[in-house]
């Protein structure tokens, strides 16, 4: 079982994607893959394609036009073109510590019940402090919440909103964890958002 991820090529943050995709490359556990969707976007794109080219379980993705709605309709789209169970829809400019991956399967692995996996965080609107992630709008991020694909394709992202996570968030656990046994927190930061 692997954990895909979906990361939205958007707003010139070339660097930024190079680190993000980098701290996938360095997990302590390989089951990951990654679909990197390009918001119409082509600056940099070989270059990057080039760095990771020894890595087969990335993928790119081009959207035709920029829709300009903070990465949101790359990751819906992602998550529609998604092929493994569990999927992270994240930013271009978010990293993970390298046992993100394992911490995580170590969770889902045989857990047919749950449904939602978040940890905590170090957040850059908080001064890079300890920030205790809850299941609720404005205290988690899209970054740090890992859900079952197929429940996740039936809540797209609002991408009138740039904190269509926290509406995610509450639509999908309040469908999908309609008890505490279907949500799993890893008490442990994996995740910097920036």
């Amino acid at each position: 079982m692997k954990i895909e991820f979906i990361f939205p090529h958007c707003n010139n943050r070339t660097y930024q994607l190079i680190s993000a995709i980098s701290s996938l490359c360095v997990q302590d556990d390989p089951n990951w893959t990654l679909n990197v969707v390009s918001d119409g976007e082509t600056k940099d794109i070989a270059t990057i394609q080039d760095i990771f080219k020894s890595f087969m379980n990335i993928r790119y993705t081009k959207l035709e036009k920029n829709y300009g709605d903070w990465g949101h309709t790359p990751r819906n789209v992602g998550v529609q073109m998604c092929e493994e169970e569990w999927v992270v829809m994240t930013g271009n400019d978010n990293y993970y510590v390298p046992h993100f991956v394992r911490k995580v399967r170590k969770e889902i692995i045989g857990n047919n019940e749950l449904n939602f996996v978040y940890c905590d965080m170090l957040h850059n609107g908080y001064e890079y402090k300890f920030f205790d992630c809850s299941p609720v709008t404005h205290r988690i991020d899209m970054g740090n919440m890992i859900t079952r694909t197929r429940l996740t394709k039936e809540h797209p992202l609002d991408v009138t909103k740039i904190d269509a996570d926290g509406f995610f968030v509450r639509e999908y656990t309040g469908r999908h964890c309609t008890n505490q046994s279907q949500i799993k927190k890893i008490d442990s930061v994996l995740y910097v958002h920036n």
